[in-house]
Formats: C-alpha cells, sequence, structure tokens
C-alpha cells in the first residue's frame, strides 16, 4: 500500500499543481498570448501526458508574441523564467507530499 500512496499522490499532486498554475497563468494572459496557449482539451492532455515539460512549453510559447523576431526571442526569455518559478512551486509541492508520506508511515528521511 506504501508503494502504491508513494507513487499516486505526488502524481496527483504534480498535476493539479500544474493545472492550477497553468488556469491561473492564462486568466492573466493578453488576447495575443491567451491565441497561442493550448485549448482546454489539449491543455489536459499536454500535461497529463508530458508532465512539466508541458509547462515550460506553455510558458515559452504563450510568451512568443511580438513585433519583431527580438521582441518573441525577448518573450520567450521571459517565458523561460516563469516556466523556472513554476517549476519550483509544482517540483516543491511534489516533494513535500512526498515527504509527508514518508513520516505518514514512519520511514527514515535519509
Amino acid at each position: 500500500m506504501r508503494e502504491v500512496l508513494g507513487f499516486i499522490v505526488p502524481l496527483l499532486v504534480r498535476l493539479t499543481f500544474s493545472f492550477a498554475v497553468v488556469m491561473l497563468d492564462e486568466r492573466r494572459l493578453t488576447e495575443a498570448q491567451l491565441e497561442r496557449a493550448w485549448p482546454p482539451t489539449s491543455r489536459a492532455a499536454a500535461l497529463v501526458n508530458f508532465d512539466v515539460i508541458a509547462l515550460v512549453l506553455h510558458f515559452v510559447r504563450t510568451r512568443f508574441v511580438g513585433p519583431s523576431l527580438l521582441a518573441r526571442i525577448r518573450g520567450a526569455l521571459v517565458g523561460l523564467l516563469w516556466a523556472a518559478g513554476a517549476l519550483i512551486i509544482v517540483l516543491g509541492a511534489t516533494w513535500l507530499s512526498i515527504v509527508a508520506i514518508a513520516l505518514a508511515f514512519g520511514e527514515p528521511l535519509e
């Protein structure tokens, strides 16, 4: 049972936080950025199948807008910074869930 919970709970936490980060970000996007975002069904498929890689793709893809190539590259770099912050949040929450499960079952934290 420990192995199952050790696999399922962190997965669910990671998916929940990934969906939350992307959906909160989409509320703040401009119209041009929102046009580059995934439709809801594609977003769900990407987040479930590609996990945290989809977070990076979301932030870079939605920020890669602008009138010139330089503006688009700058936007992509900003997207990478946002993705790094999102990854810290999502992976931090996943790590905390793993630690909580280990503590709940009395396993040593080595």
